[in-house]
């Protein structure tokens, strides 16, 4: 089998656990977390809920809950619990201990704890195809998209779980955000049909987003994602496979997580074999479909066109990228 070269690409859907041992030493307790990964005890936020799973220490075997307590439920309260699982929700700032009892492997188990709620001060704001910096991106008009997002306070301290989503799209009709979104990363908006500017602000603080919304026929060139190129010159070894990603663009401005039909058909076909290849099940990349697939033949440089049948207005818009087959070292 050939060896395929996938590098690291754009926004990560990152499945990392916070771990922490309970006050008693019995039981571990862990919950999906998206940063500060290390740090168990951020703040859970007010009007946010958090899933915590609950395993043994010694096997870390699931147990079943049996009872699950706040010791103030007007800080944080418990909403639901499940098998070795219990969801907790924020009310107010401030502590509460969270006391379990569960029958594991090595009998019935009691536990504890200490968990925070705290409101959150900031509302951080990326794109998931453009620098930290940069304030505007190009979406496709009726799309769902995905907009990375943390919530913090002043001092930089993460403000964790999902549902709790600060946030105001302006125009309202340029955009609906899915409330009922248990994605911790990531807000997902769906998209109007209609051109033009759009602003998503925080509804906390001052940070904002700026989106420009353009149809799928603005199209008219496409450009690599320098995110699955490392930054450099596309280099696929002679007998080996490589994806990279493609963004379609508008007056040489990509478009983040576009949703449209790209062909692709190598130039050089002694050089190399190309095709698109939609919904990449190798990477993790958000919600980027655009791939293309580079078998490379000999030592050269391969030329390839992709075409979007939508783009330059239902004309189709085309346009010719390159990669450089290299001998073996």
């Amino acid at each position: 089998m050939k060896p395929i070269t996938i590098l690291p690409l754009l926004v990560l859907m990152t499945a990392c656990q916070s771990n922490l041992t309970g006050n008693e030493g019995n039981l571990v307790f862990s919950y999906t977390a998206d940063d500060a990964v290390g740090d168990f005890n951020k703040p859970i936020g007010v009007g946010a809920s958090l899933e915590i799973q609950v395993t043994t220490v010694a096997s870390r075997l699931p147990v079943n809950l049996s009872a699950v307590t706040s010791s103030d439920n007007e800080v944080l309260e418990i909403t639901g619990n499940s098998t070795n699982r219990f969801v907790v929700h924020g009310l107010s700032p401030g502590t509460s201990l969270i006391e379990v009892e569960a029958d594991s492997v090595d009998g019935t188990l009691t536990d504890s704890v200490n968990l925070l709620a705290a409101a959150p001060d900031v509302v951080k704001l990326y794109h998931s195809c453009e620098l930290p910096a940069t304030r505007t991106g190009l979406y496709q008009t009726g799309t769902n998209i995905l907009i990375p997002f943390d919530l913090e306070k002043t001092n930089g301290q993460p403000v964790i779980g999902y549902g709790l989503h600060p946030v105001e799209i302006t125009p309202a009709e340029n955009g609906v955000l899915d409330a009922s979104s248990l994605d911790q990363a990531n807000l997902h908006i769906q998209l109007g049909a209609t051109a033009g500017e759009m602003k998503l602000s925080s509804a906390i603080d001052s940070g904002s987003l700026n989106l420009t919304l353009v149809s799928a026929g603005s199209i008219d060139g496409a450009s690599f994602n320098p995110l699955s190129t490392d930054g450099t010159d596309v280099v696929v070894f002679e007998g080996e496979t490589r994806f990279v990603h493609v963004f379609p663009t508008v007056a040489d401005q990509r478009i983040c997580q576009a949703n449209v039909t790209m062909t692709a058909e190598s130039k050089t076909p002694e050089l190399c074999k190309v095709s698109a290849v939609p919904n990449l099940e190798e990477t993790t990349a958000v919600n980027e479909s655009l791939w293309v697939k580079i078998e490379a033949v000999a030592f050269g440089t391969c030329v390839f066109g992709v075409t979007f049948p939508e783009g330059a207005q239902g004309a189709g818009a085309e346009a010719d990228l390159q990669v450089s087959v290299a001998k073996k070292p």
